[in-house]
C-alpha cells in the first residue's frame, strides 16, 4: 500500500491506495482457468482486442472494473473498485486475456476507488455474481 500526500488548497490530505499489476493477481485453479477459457469468454475478449473497437471499454459490473482497448493487444484497466475479491476477479479476466494473445495493464491508466457497499444495491462483498453481460459499449480514449 502506498500512501500518496496531495495538496489540495492549501489543505494537505493523506491518501492510500493499493497498487496492482497482472503479475501481482493471484494464481487460478484448473477449474477456474477451464472456465476463464471457455469459448463463450475468449470470444468476448478477442472481440474486445480487436482493433476495430481500439478505444472502446467494457464495465464489468458484477465484477467491479472497466477495461478499455488500447490497441494491439493492450486491453487497459482503467478503473476498478478495491472490494475483497477483486484480484481473483481479475485473476480470472487475466487469463482469458493471456489466453487470446492480449495484455493486460494497469499503470498508469487504473483510478482505484474503495468499495463501498451503500452504492454497491444488493450485491455484497461476498456475493459477487460473473458478469453476464455481452455488451461491448462505446468508449474513448483517457490516457
Amino acid at each position: 500500500m502506498n500512501t500518496n500526500q496531495e495538496d489540495t488548497n492549501g489543505r494537505g490530505e493523506e491518501t492510500k491506495f493499493r497498487e496492482f499489476s497482472a503479475e501481482g493477481l493471484p494464481s487460478i485453479d484448473d477449474e477456474e482457468f477451464a472456465a476463464a477459457v471457455q469459448p463463450k469468454n475468449v470470444k468476448f475478449i478477442r472481440e474486445l482486442c480487436s482493433e476495430l473497437t481500439v478505444g472502446r471499454f467494457h464495465w464489468f459490473e458484477s465484477m467491479g472494473f472497466v477495461l478499455q482497448n488500447g490497441g494491439n493487444g493492450e486491453l487497459r484497466c482503467i478503473y476498478l473498485v478495491d472490494h475483497p475479491h477483486i484480484e481473483l476477479d481479475l485473476a480470472f479476466v487475466h487469463a482469458t486475456i493471456k489466453h487470446v494473445g492480449a495484455t493486460l495493464v494497469f499503470a498508469p491508466y487504473t483510478v482505484v476507488v474503495p468499495f463501498d457497499e451503500k452504492y454497491a444495491g444488493n450485491m455484497s462483498a461476498e456475493e459477487n455474481p460473473k458478469p453476464s453481460s455481452e455488451h461491448v459499449p462505446m468508449g474513448m480514449e483517457v490516457a
